[in-house]
């Protein structure tokens, strides 16, 4: 979670887009995640915290900006001519968002469980990872930065059965041909890190497997 002062920006006129897509039913200090900004988006697609297999939803207090949202739906009623776009979440899909949103607390739960879990298992290694927060972040991914060329980390998990990822895709920088050099910290992101499996349908058998697995790389 970002750590700026939505009170400070709102004094000064700033307006905030939240995004809390990874942290959706959580809270600090009581203030739930996706209320401090003039607008806040949750996503949903597979790899997110609830999933309709694609799709987003957009809250807002503001009652102009929610009518305006409104009528920019495909099918909503508005002026002839005026511009829609598909942006419609169908109702089986939101039915399946609806269900896990019922047992959102459950799956947080279990999911902080695991984190705790890899983190205790991370503190007798040289690895890093970036939860400022443990006991706020929802862990919807656990990256891990190893001192280590990503293949070689692949190699050594998959030999154990273990199914890792890139901690991040491929960066912009990459995309826009811009030198390496110039982003030494995006850079060793994505040649080292790592994003281990964290979801709630892990046993306790492979949670303990997984956290050994980071142990036993040095």
């Amino acid at each position: 979670p970002a750590t700026v002062d939505a009170a400070v920006l709102r004094e000064k006129n700033v307006r905030i887009i939240e995004d809390f897509t990874g942290l959706v039913g959580s809270d600090r200090d009581g203030e739930f995640f996706g209320k401090s900004g003039h607008a806040a988006v949750c996503g949903f697609s597979e790899y997110d915290l609830i999933t309709t297999g694609n799709g987003a939803m957009v809250v807002t207090p503001d009652s102009k900006l929610y009518k305006r949202m409104f009528q920019l739906r495909y099918g909503a009623k508005r002026e002839k001519g005026s511009l829609a776009y598909d942006y419609r979440l169908e109702d089986f899909q939101a039915a399946i968002g609806l269900d896990q949103l019922s047992r959102l607390g459950i799956t947080l739960s279990r999911r902080k469980k695991i984190g705790m879990k890899y983190l205790e298992s991370l503190r007798t290694t040289a690895h890093e990872t970036f939860f400022r927060e443990p006991d706020v972040d929802a862990y919807l991914k656990f990256p891990v930065v190893f001192n280590r060329a990503f293949d070689e980390v692949q190699r050594y998990f998959t030999s154990l059965q273990i199914g890792i990822t890139r901690a991040v895709e491929t960066p912009l920088h990459h995309l826009l041909e811009l030198p390496r050099m110039e982003f030494p910290n995006t850079e060793r992101l994505y040649q080292r890190g790592v994003s281990i499996p964290l979801y709630p349908g892990l046993t306790a058998n492979n949670v303990e497997r997984i956290g050994s697995s980071l142990r036993g790389l040095i």
